[in-house]
């Protein structure tokens, strides 16, 4: 196999890694040893970056760091995970989903980009999914699909870093807020409708927009006639609108 590796460019030994990796994994002394005759080959042969020369998006070291051509080459097969969800297992293929729509909205964001490489995107992405949700399901089946030994890895670096705990609070607000125009549209649409199953739609809809406030007492032709707008009501308008308000009111 030494010889065959001879003659090989750059290029084609990293495409044999992901292969060779999965049978690694699998105990497979043979590809062990290729696995590591290539990344030294790789390691020893990589360019050395230039003075101050930035990393890549999604890593914090240049290739020619050790252990960086192993992370690019996971990072590769994870990522045509996410792009091409498997179709035969509907529970793994949403699961996969949620992965994608959580992993790309945290490499977008930019968060930590100068101290967390794409493995800790990715860990952020997956925990803050609900559990019945996650793929895979277990911490120790994540750190497999992200190309680290085990899960103590994933492990230390929430020991060491508490932003990154906060992140996973935080990110399902951030993916939510993407929705909140939409959301707030629809909502106008049914309040809207001239029906009585719209009731609770319209009470929401004058309680966001400051018209009407169920905890106080309000003067409801006064609370119409101070609101600015850009287009006046006329007299029919802001009867309609005293209509709803009394409708709200009276169902309190």
């Amino acid at each position: 196999m030494t010889d065959e590796l001879e003659g090989l460019d750059a290029k084609l030994l990293r495409g044999m890694l992901p292969a060779l990796y999965k049978k690694a994994q699998e105990g497979d002394q043979r590809s062990i040893d290729t696995v590591l005759r290539i990344l030294q080959r790789l390691e020893k042969n990589a360019p050395t970056p230039a003075p101050n020369e930035p990393a890549e998006p999604g890593f914090t070291a240049p290739i020619n760091v050790p252990g960086q051509i192993q992370s690019r080459a996971s990072r590769k097969e994870f990522e045509a995970l996410l792009e091409d969800p498997p179709v035969d297992d509907p529970f793994i293929r949403e699961g996969v989903l949620q992965l994608s729509e959580a992993y790309f909205r945290q490499m977008e964001s930019g968060e930590n980009d100068d101290k967390w490489d794409w493995r800790k995107h990715a860990y952020v992405a997956w925990a803050c999914i609900p559990k019945n949700l996650r793929y895979p399901k277990t911490i120790n089946e994540f750190a497999a699909l992200v190309g680290l030994t085990n899960a103590s890895t994933i492990r230390k670096w929430r020991a060491k870093d508490p932003e990154i705990p906060e992140r996973i609070a935080s990110l399902p607000r951030l993916m939510l807020n993407q929705h909140v125009s939409d959301v707030l549209h629809a909502m106008a649409t049914v309040a809207a409708t001239p029906v009585p199953q719209a009731h609770q739609d319209r009470k929401l809809f004058l309680e966001i927009t400051g018209v009407y406030d169920p905890k106080n007492n309000i003067n409801l032709r006064g609370v119409v006639g101070t609101i600015e707008l850009d287009d006046p009501l006329d007299d029919d308008e802001q009867a309609a609108v005293e209509r709803i308000l009394k409708e709200v009111a009276a169902l309190e």
